[in-house]
């Protein structure tokens, strides 16, 4: 058998790869055999042996490889020379982030191959619905307070990046347990880096200025997985501003 798991939701993946490794712990206790390559830093041929090695004892084995793409002549050969889309003894979990569009252009012909013969799941970037609700979800594991203003300027800060989003609340979480009270917004504050949006700036500025580019920036601000309700709200306040400054100037001020 093969999964291919692939997307620029690079949390999602990792804790799916994990929810089938538990998965078949569980099923096969005594049996199960796992493996774990990085294609990108171990020897490639360690996965063939992986593949081709004989016990005398019946086993399933789980290879889990990352970043395939790396290698993507070597794994179409495996895949190909020892039948392991037929296998029910035999798994193996390819995983690697990044878009179908930068997968084919690594490996064009193993991907078309993955397609065709695995399991495949695509992680797309959450949406700010979706992380705000694996943010309220980590925040209830901890038991942690949050107000719904907080937790949604802590979302927008972190976008897509879920991996980010959850080292956040975790800081936050051991605060709120250390310090024994409810998270405040100068808290927030303090322990949150937040970094300037450069991308909301510039297309403010296209958005006035040169409207076609304008547009590219927000259609990569969506593909992003940002949020489009903060950006309109960010254009809203430009240009209410601007009319603040124009009708001071017509007032000779």
């Amino acid at each position: 058998m093969i999964i291919f798991l692939y997307g620029q939701n690079s949390y999602g993946i990792i804790q799916y790869v994990n929810e089938l490794i538990n998965r078949y712990q569980k099923k096969y206790p005594d049996s199960f055999n796992l493996h774990r390559f990085d294609l990108e830093e171990d020897n490639p041929d360690e996965i063939k042996n992986a593949i081709k090695g004989v016990s005398f004892f019946k086993q399933v084995k789980f290879i889990v490889t990352k970043n395939p793409f790396s290698q993507p002549a070597l794994i179409e050969k495996v895949i190909r020379e020892n039948g392991i889309a037929g296998q029910k003894e035999t798994v193996l979990l390819l995983y690697e982030a990044k878009t179908a569009e930068e997968l084919n252009k690594k490996g064009e012909k193993l991907f078309n191959l993955v397609k065709k013969e695995a399991q495949v799941k695509e992680f797309k970037p959450p949406t700010t619905q979706a992380a705000a609700k694996f943010a309220t979800n980590e925040l209830a594991k901890s038991k942690t307070s949050l107000k719904k203003e907080l937790l949604a300027k802590l979302v927008r800060e972190s976008g897509a990046d879920l991996w980010r989003l959850k080292n956040e609340l975790d800081k936050l979480a051991h605060f709120a347990k250390a310090e024994k009270r409810v998270i405040s917004e100068e808290d927030i504050s303090k322990l949150v880096n937040f970094k300037l949006d450069q991308n909301i700036f510039n297309i403010i500025d296209a958005a006035f200025s040169n409207q076609s580019k304008a547009l590219v920036l927000f259609e990569n601000y969506l593909a992003d997985g940002r949020d489009e309700f903060y950006l309109l709200s960010m254009l809203a306040f430009q240009t209410k501003s601007m009319l603040i400054v124009r009708e001071l100037t017509d007032e000779g001020l």
